[in-house]
C-alpha cells in the first residue's frame, strides 16, 4: 500500500511526457518556415489539390521555403532571378543560368520583386523574385545531399569514359549548360538525369561551388 502513492504521479509523469512528444511536429509535418528541396521536377499550382493547369514547373533540386500544408499538399515559395523581359524563367544566382523554375505567363504578374544585382562579369542587371504556390508534399526532401549523390554516381558511371573524375570545377556554371548538352546526348540521359545532373554540376562549378569533395 505504501508503494502506491508513487505510481501515480509516475503513471502521470509518464502520460505527460509522451503528450508533449506528440505534439511537437515531426518531418511529416512539413512546418513553415523550413527549407526543402524538389526531388523531382514538380508542377507548379495556385492552389492545393492541383486542380487546373499548372502555373509553373519546379526543377529538380531547387530549394523552396514551406508556407503553409494541407492534406498532402505544401504550398511553397521559390526565390529566383530574372533579366528584364524574361520575368518566366528564374534561376538560382544572378548571372549564373542555374534553372530553378519556368512560370506560366499568366503567373507573371503574382511575382513578388525582391532586390536587384549587377553581375560582374557581364555587367547585366538581374532582378530577384519569389513566387509562391502548391505542390505534392511526396515530391519533396528535406535533404538534398542524396541527390547530389545521385547526381555524383550518373556522372562517374556516365561520364567519366570520356572526362576525368572531379571535373566539375573546372568549368564554370554557365559552360556547364552547353557542355553537358553535348556530354548528355552521348551517355543517353533521360531529361531528369540530365536537369539533376547539370544543376549538380552547376552548383560545384569554378564560380559557385568549387570541387565536389568526391573521390
Amino acid at each position: 500500500m505504501g508503494a502506491h502513492p508513487l505510481r501515480l504521479p509516475s503513471l502521470f509523469l509518464v502520460i505527460a511526457a509522451l503528450t508533449i512528444c506528440l505534439a511537437v511536429p515531426g518531418r511529416a509535418e512539413s512546418p513553415a518556415g523550413e527549407t526543402v528541396y524538389a526531388a523531382r521536377t514538380l508542377g507548379l499550382h495556385a492552389e492545393a489539390g492541383g486542380a487546373g493547369k499548372p502555373v509553373g514547373r519546379i526543377f529538380i533540386a531547387t530549394p523552396l521555403t514551406v508556407l503553409d500544408r494541407s492534406s498532402g499538399w505544401l504550398k511553397v515559395e521559390v526565390k529566383g532571378w530574372h533579366q528584364e523581359g524574361a520575368e518566366r524563367l528564374l534561376y538560382d544566382l544572378p548571372g549564373k543560368r542555374i534553372r530553378s523554375a519556368l512560370l506560366a505567363k499568366s503567373a507573371v504578374a503574382s511575382l513578388r520583386p525582391l532586390e536587384t544585382a549587377v553581375d560582374p562579369d557581364s555587367g547585366l542587371t538581374w532582378y530577384g523574385a519569389a513566387f509562391a504556390g502548391w505542390v505534392e508534399e511526396d515530391g519533396v526532401t528535406d535533404d538534398r545531399e542524396p541527390l547530389w549523390e545521385r547526381a555524383w554516381h550518373t556522372f562517374s558511371t556516365k561520364c567519366v569514359a570520356c572526362h576525368q573524375r572531379r571535373i566539375p570545377h573546372h568549368y564554370t556554371a554557365n559552360q556547364w549548360v552547353s557542355f553537358l548538352k553535348i556530354m548528355g546526348e552521348r551517355a543517353a540521359l533521360d531529361d531528369e538525369e540530365h536537369q539533376l545532373l547539370l544543376n549538380f554540376l552547376q552548383h560545384h562549378a569554378s564560380d559557385t561551388g568549387g570541387e565536389t569533395g568526391k573521390e
